[in-house]
């Protein structure tokens, strides 16, 4: 099964991208998003609304034609990231509206209590939000 760092060029790895290129290169689009998300794990406080202000900053200047060039693994992949650490999208037709809507959001796109209380009780532990009362308790737990 592949992972975000199969999707990591090293021709590209470790330079930005530019959205005005033309024309677009997958290859270029996968790499930087595959070291968003290793940023992004990297970072032990990077959920709910810190993630989606990092991802909002990341691909602030994106389209759906980015998004649609993506690699369809890899959006599976930074669409389930970024549900399971707390940014809510609802009921999107597609994993680009998905992105889309997140990114276009004006407020943070908090889960709402059913929804939050649906996914805490199918995955408590890989639920990375202070959503998931599990979480909120542990972390909280941890932080004292």
């Amino acid at each position: 099964m592949k992972t975000w760092k199969d999707y990591v060029h090293p021709d590209f790895a470790g330079k930005d991208y530019d959205t005005d290129e033309r024309p677009i290169n997958p290859d270029k689009i996968n790499t930087y998003v595959a070291e968003c998300l290793q940023f992004w794990e990297d970072d032990d406080l990077n959920w709910d609304w810190n993630l989606w202000h990092n991802f909002k900053e990341d691909f602030r200047d994106w389209t759906n034609e980015h998004f649609r060039a993506m690699d369809r693994i890899l959006r599976n992949i930074i669409c389930k990231y970024l549900y399971l650490h707390g940014l809510y999208a609802g009921d999107c037709r597609t994993n680009v509206d998905s992105l889309m809507k997140i990114l276009n959001a004006t407020e943070y796109p908090q889960f709402p209590p059913e929804a939050a209380a649906e996914e805490a009780g199918k995955s408590p532990d890989t639920f990375i939000s202070f959503s998931n009362p599990y979480f909120k308790e542990l972390y909280t737990q941890r932080s004292r």
